[in-house]
C-alpha cells in the first residue's frame, strides 16, 4: 500500500526516475558464512519502477554458476522470464579500509561478476585460484582499491534498464563509502549500458526520458574493454557464428527466424535477434540488449572478408544474412 501511494505521489509531482523507487534495503545478503567465494559480500537490490519488467530469457541464457544464482532471490526467474528490477552488488575484500576512489566493474553479454572479474578462465568458480589466473577484482583489491561489481539479472537484457541499474549501484557505493565519484570499468556489452548513463541517455532517447536518471557526474574515470560503440553485426556478417551458437546451445542470438536445416525448415523465432517475428506474436525479444546493439557495418563501408564467405552456395547465404 505504501509503495502504491509513493508511485501515485511521484506521478503527480512530475517525472518518476527509476531510482526514485529503488528499495535501499537489500532483499538478499550473502557472505562467506553462506558459502560465498572471493567477494566478501553480495547484496541483491530491487527497483520498483514499473518499467523494470520481466524480460524474456531462454534456458541457455540463464545463470548456471551456483555462486551467481545464490546471490539472487528465488524469484529471479519465472518460467522464461528474468526480473529486470533485480541487480546484485558485489563487494571486494577490504572495501571499507581504503579511501581511494571506488571501482565499479560491469560485466558483458552472457557473463557475470564471477567469471568476468574473479576467475576469467571458466564459468565455474573454483575454491582455489592461482595468482596468474586471478581476475581484475583481486588485482584492484591488492592495489588498495575498494572494488565493487554489478551483476545484472539478465546478461542479454535491455541496455537502458541496465544503465539505470548501474546508476543505482553507483548511488549505493557512494552512500556506503562516502565517495563522491567512482571509477567505471565495463566489458563488451556492459559498455553500452555504462555509456547510456555517462552520456545522459535520458536526454538522448525520449522514450526513456522519464525513466533514466540524469547523469550525476559521479564517474571519475571510465575505461572501456572491447566495446561495440558503433554497434555490431557479428551474427549477420558471419554465418558460421550462427551455426556455432546453435550447435553449442550458446546464449547468443541468430540472424534468422527460420532456416533450412538438413532439408527441413526449422523455426528459430525464440533464438533469433529480432524483437518481433512475422506470425509469431509471442516469439522474439529474448535478446533485447543485442537487438539494441545492431548496426550495419557492411553498409557503412566495412566490407566482407573470407571469414564471411559461404562458398557452398556462391555466397548467397552471406548476402542474404
Amino acid at each position: 500500500m505504501k509503495l502504491f501511494l509513493l508511485i501515485i505521489a511521484l506521478f503527480f509531482l512530475g517525472s518518476v526516475f527509476a531510482t526514485d523507487l529503488l528499495d535501499w534495503k537489500p532483499v538478499k545478503v550473502r557472505t562467506a558464512q553462506d558459502g560465498l567465494l572471493y567477494w566478501v559480500k553480495t547484496e541483491a537490490y530491487r527497483d520498483h519502477h514499473p518499467d523494470f519488467i520481466k524480460e524474456k530469457i531462454l534456458p541457455q541464457a540463464k545463470f548456471k554458476n551456483p555462486q551467481v544464482l545464490a546471490c539472487f532471490p528465488n524469484d529471479l526467474y519465472d518460467g522464461e522470464t528474468a526480473d529486470s528490477s533485480l541487480m546484485v552488488l558485489c563487494y571486494g575484500p577490504n572495501w571499507q579500509a581504503s579511501r581511494k576512489t571506488p571501482i565499479l566493474l560491469v560485466h558483458g553479454a552472457a557473463d557475470d561478476a564471477f567469471r568476468g572479474w574473479v576467475h576469467p578462465w571458466s564459468f565455474t568458480t573454483p575454491t582455489e585460484i592461482p595468482v596468474e589466473k586471478q581476475g581484475f577484482m583481486q588485482k584492484f583489491a591488492k592495489a588498495g582499491y575498494p572494488v565493487f561489481a554489478i551483476n545484472f539479472s539478465h546478461n542479454q537484457g535491455c541496455n537502458y534498464r541496465q544503465a539505470e541499474q548501474i546508476h543505482n549501484a553507483i548511488q549505493i557505493i557512494k552512500k556506503k563509502t562516502g565517495a563522491m565519484k567512482v571509477h567505471l570499468l565495463a566489458h563488451s556489452k556492459g559498455n553500452c549500458a555504462a555509456s547510456i548513463y555517462t552520456c545522459g541517455g535520458n536526454t538522448v532517447n525520449p522514450k526513456y526520458a522519464n525513466f533514466l536518471s540524469p547523469f550525476k557526474h559521479d564517474v571519475d574515470v571510465y575505461i572501456q574493454v572491447a566495446p561495440g560503440n558503433k554497434g555490431v553485426d557479428t551474427m549477420f556478417r558471419y554465418y558460421s557464428s550462427n551455426l556455432l551458437a546453435l550447435s553449442a546451445d550458446a546464449p547468443a542470438p541468430v540472424c534468422f527466424y527460420k532456416a533450412l536445416i538438413y532439408g527441413m525448415w526449422k523455426d528459430f523465432s525464440k533464438e533469433d535477434i529480432y524483437t518481433t517475428n512475422p506470425g509469431e506474436e509471442q516469439a522474439g525479444n529474448y535478446y533485447p540488449g543485442q537487438s539494441q546493439l545492431l548496426y550495419d557495418l557492411v553498409g557503412d563501408g566495412l566490407g566482407f572478408t573470407p571469414f564471411c564467405y559461404t562458398p557452398v552456395d556462391a555466397n548467397l547465404t552471406m548476402y542474404a544474412c
